[in-house]
């Protein structure tokens, strides 16, 4: 790849980058094009480590409401504790309070968190569930009954499975930006390509 593109600049995770350089233990910036809800932090703080589930439709993704309700019932019986990330207008048509069962609502009052969008690094399904195999990617499906399945695999069955993954991708991604790491080098040398163009193009 690099003989056909000689300037390829594999920089991320944005983020990280931004904690590692400026020495702070939280990002005050986001690559996100949509506006984040950051209130989800201040509840994720306040839930014991290392139990929550982190739920996400997408940008583009839209839900009926029968999908909608079907997936919120399967979250709900799971009985853990979720922030689910459900962006305005995907649901497809107009849903009211008055039509969510009131097991679901008590529910979520008692374990969950729904924002708009929160915080996150934008990644595709494939690379969670197939590629990285952090996570379950759930094909589209909205059985109450397999959401729940799901979702107890995840959190019981198999949660240190998952965590020693995510811990190794975690360990992987401070070592790339920490100094002298694959992607702090590329940074840099994004930086000075750009000093050195800019150099060239005022002398031309």
């Amino acid at each position: 790849m690099r003989s056909l593109c000689p300037n390829l600049y594999a920089i991320g995770p944005l983020h990280t980058h931004h904690r590692a350089r400026l020495g702070t233990s939280h990002a005050t910036f986001s690559n996100s094009l949509w506006e984040e809800d950051k209130s989800c932090l201040a509840w994720l703080d306040a839930q014991p480590l290392k139990s929550v589930i982190f739920v996400s439709i997408g940008s583009l993704a839209v839900m009926t409401k029968d999908q909608l309700l079907e997936f919120w019932h399967g979250l709900v019986n799971s009985g853990k504790l979720f922030l689910w990330v459900r962006q305005h207008g995907s649901i497809a048509g107009d849903i009211t309070e008055s039509q969510i069962p009131v097991e679901l609502l008590e529910g979520t009052r008692k374990r969950g968190c729904i924002v708009g969008w929160a915080p996150q690094e934008e990644v595709n399904s494939r690379f969670v569930g197939e590629v990285w195999k952090l996570g379950l990617d759930m094909k589209d499906t909205c059985d109450r009954v397999i959401v729940e399945k799901m979702i107890k695999e995840l959190m019981e069955e198999r949660k240190d499975e998952f965590m020693g993954r995510a811990n190794q991708m975690s360990k992987l991604a401070r070592k790339s930006v920490s100094e002298g790491g694959s992607s702090f080098c590329n940074l840099d040398r994004l930086m000075e390509d750009i000093r050195v163009m800019s150099l060239q193009a005022s002398k031309s």
